[in-house]
C-alpha cells in the first residue's frame, strides 16, 4: 500500500510532462501575417455574408438538428466577407493575410462560455473576405478555447494555415 502511494504522484508528473511537451496551439498565437489559404472554390449566396463550417462540411447558417445548420453545442468556424454579394459568387482559392486578431470569452450559461476567435483578413482580390471567424461552447474554467487541430478538424480541406515566417 505504501508503494503505491509512492508510485502514484510519480506516474501522474510523468502524465503531466508527457503533456506539457507538445502543448496544443492556438488561433490567438497565430502570428499575424501567417497566410489563411482557401484550397477549394467557395460558394456564397446572393445577400448571405458568411459560409459556416463544421466537421469538415460547409453549413448555410444555423439549424435545428437533423437540418443543414451549424450545431451550435460544437465547434465551427465562419468566412466572413466585407459585403453582402448581390447575385450568388464564388470565391476562388486564394490567400489571405491574418491581419488583426480578438479573442473573447462569453458567458451563456449554466457553467458555459462561448470561446471566440476572430481574424481580420487582408488582401486585395474582390470580392474582398473581412474576416475568419471560429467559436466553441465550453466550460471557460475547465477547458481551453478552439485548437488549431481542432481548427483543421472544422474547415477540413477547405483551408489551410501558411507560415510565413523564415526558417
Amino acid at each position: 500500500m505504501r508503494t503505491w502511494l509512492l508510485l502514484c504522484p510519480l506516474l501522474l508528473s510523468g502524465c503531466a510532462t508527457t503533456a506539457s511537451d507538445h502543448p496544443p496551439r492556438f488561433l490567438h498565437q497565430v502570428p499575424a501575417g501567417t497566410l489563411l489559404s482557401l484550397e477549394r472554390p467557395l460558394q456564397f449566396r446572393a445577400g448571405v455574408l458568411r459560409v459556416y463550417f463544421q466537421d469538415g462540411q460547409i453549413h448555410r447558417g444555423f439549424g435545428f438538428f437533423g437540418s443543414d445548420g451549424i450545431n451550435r453545442y460544437r465547434a465551427y468556424c465562419a468566412l466572413e466577407l466585407q459585403q453582402k454579394p448581390d447575385a450568388d459568387l464564388e470565391l476562388t482559392p486564394r490567400e489571405f493575410r491574418l491581419a488583426h486578431v480578438t479573442w473573447d470569452v462569453t458567458y451563456v450559461m449554466n457553467d458555459t462560455s462561448e470561446f471566440r476567435t476572430q481574424w481580420r483578413l487582408d488582401g486585395s482580390d474582390e470580392p474582398q473576405a473581412y474576416a475568419f471567424v471560429c467559436y466553441k461552447n465550453a466550460n471557460a474554467a475547465h477547458e481551453p478555447p478552439l485548437s488549431l487541430e481542432e481548427i483543421d478538424q472544422v474547415v477540413g480541406d477547405y483551408f489551410r494555415l501558411k507560415d510565413t515566417t523564415p526558417q
